[in-house]
Parts: structure tokens; C-alpha cells; sequence
């Protein structure tokens, strides 16, 4: 018996094709203690949690040490391959979004992505906000932002000014947003000032069966270029007012602007 099993272990080692592998490397497909890579989220939110928050931040680690990750939010690569095991994420917009990251060894080896599914509820309306909050944009690029009239209650007018640095942004044109698009009798007025750094918008609704409009849409949409890169804030300047159909203050519980970054 033993002689067969010297002559069995003789052929083994004397077969050119057989894999071999580096005992002490975790990584090493061939090694027989291999496990593929893997991702565990540590801390975040959860599938289907309602943030009121703008602002989160997740957590992860790998099965091995000497891991790679990159993670993505609505399906958008914000990170490339790096050792980072955490992020704080700001400027989310209301709504639903994906947070999506993925582990990869030094080998190359990659592992299924892991997806979480959550929602951000973080203005109470009547409210006035860019959408998005943020867009990534550089020296060259262009922008285009909505200004959302968010959970509003039979508005029929809305007015607003803008502020920016026109040493970084300017505006190339300012365009009707969607809650009037369907109301023939109504008006709009735009009229932006780069050198000043300022926007102003006064719409409404007209008409003798006494138009409104509850919900949230778009109330402008504001179209320009990035001249510098950097970060840059488009803020409301205190003026902004929502009316309703007998002319009377409807009170905006907040104003939200936007942000242009590079990164």
C-alpha cells in the first residue's frame, strides 16, 4: 500500500500542470482556504429607511484586510477603486436613492456589489429648493438646476432672487418650469445680471376659473456655465414669496439653494 502511494505522489508532483499556490496567501485562488471577496456594510442606513437628514454616512468593511472598494449613489460611480472604508455623503435631494459599493483583492478578484435602498424627507414644506442641491461641473462645463416649489397648497404665484459669485458661475438663460406649462394663461418674468451676481423670477397663474397648484414641480429652470473651478453656492437672498389665489402670503418654511463643486 505504501508503494502505491509513493508512486501516486511521485506522478502528482511530477505533473507540469499542476496549480500551485503560496500557503500564506489569503488571495490565491488555488489555495484551498480561498474565499471570494466580499463586502458587509457596518453602519448607514438601512433598506427602506426614511432619512430627515440631507446629510449620511456609510460604513463597510471587507472579508480580508488589504482590500479595494468604490461605491456609487443612484448608480453613479463617486469613487474609484481605494483602500476608504467609510464616506459621508452630503446635499441629498428628497426622494429615493441607492447607496451601491463593491470590494475588490489585490488580485483583481471583485465582489458582488451590495445595495441599499433608502429615501430622504428632510424639508417640510411649503418650501422653495434646487434640484439637485449639488452638481459636479468643471471651469468650462455647464449646469442647469430646477427651483422646486416643494409641497406647496394651492399656489398661484411665486417670486424669488438669486445670488451667485460671477467670478465662478454665470447664468445663460432662465426657462419656465413645469407647473405653468399646462396653464396657458399665465406669467413669467425672468431677468439675471452676471456681472452683479443676481437672478430674479416672478411667475403666476391667470385665468377666470382661478388657477393653482398643490404638490411639487418645478417653478423656473436655471441654465449656465462654470467658469472657475472650485465650489460655488447659488443661495436665495430672503425675498422669495409664494401667494395664493386671493394674493395672501403663503409662509416658505424653507429656501434651499444649490451647489456646484468639481469633485
Amino acid at each position: 500500500m505504501k508503494h502505491r502511494l509513493s508512486i501516486l505522489l511521485l506522478f502528482i508532483l511530477s505533473c507540469g500542470d499542476v496549480p500551485e499556490f503560496e500557503a500564506d496567501n489569503s488571495f490565491d485562488p488555488q489555495n484551498p482556504l480561498y474565499t471570494p471577496p466580499s463586502v458587509t456594510l457596518k453602519s448607514g442606513p438601512q433598506n427602506n429607511d426614511i432619512l430627515t437628514s440631507s446629510t449620511t454616512t456609510f460604513s463597510w468593511n471587507g472579508n480580508l484586510e488589504g482590500m479595494f472598494f468604490r461605491y456609487f449613489l443612484d448608480e453613479r460611480l463617486l469613487q474609484e477603486w481605494d483602500a476608504i472604508n467609510s464616506v459621508v455623503i452630503n446635499f441629498l435631494d428628497e426622494g429615493s436613492h441607492r447607496f451601491s459599493v463593491q470590494g475588490k483583492y489585490p488580485t483583481g478578484d471583485v465582489s458582488d456589489t451590495v445595495h441599499v435602498d433608502f429615501s430622504v424627507n428632510a424639508v417640510d414644506g411649503p418650501a422653495i429648493l434646487f434640484f439637485p442641491r449639488k452638481q459636479i461641473s468643471v471651469a468650462g462645463g455647464n449646469f442647469s438646476f430646477d427651483i422646486l416649489a416643494e409641497e406647496v397648497d394651492s399656489l398661484a404665484a411665486a417670486s424669488f432672487t438669486l445670488t451667485f459669485d460671477p467670478s465662478f458661475i454665470e447664468i445663460d438663460s432662465v426657462a419656465v418650469g413645469q407647473y405653468i406649462v399646462d396653464n396657458l394663461d399665465s406669467i413669467f418674468y425672468n431677468d439675471f445680471d452676471n456681472a452683479a451676481g443676481t437672478a430674479t423670477v416672478i411667475t403666476g397663474l391667470l385665468g377666470t376659473n382661478s388657477p393653482t397648484f398643490s404638490g411639487t414641480a418645478s417653478i423656473a429652470k436655471i441654465y449656465g456655465k462654470v467658469k472657475s473651478n472650485g465650489l460655488s453656492q447659488i443661495q436665495f437672498d430672503g425675498s422669495e414669496t409664494f401667494r395664493n389665489i386671493n394674493n395672501e402670503i403663503i409662509s416658505i418654511n424653507a429656501a434651499i439653494g444649490g451647489v456646484i463643486d468639481q469633485e
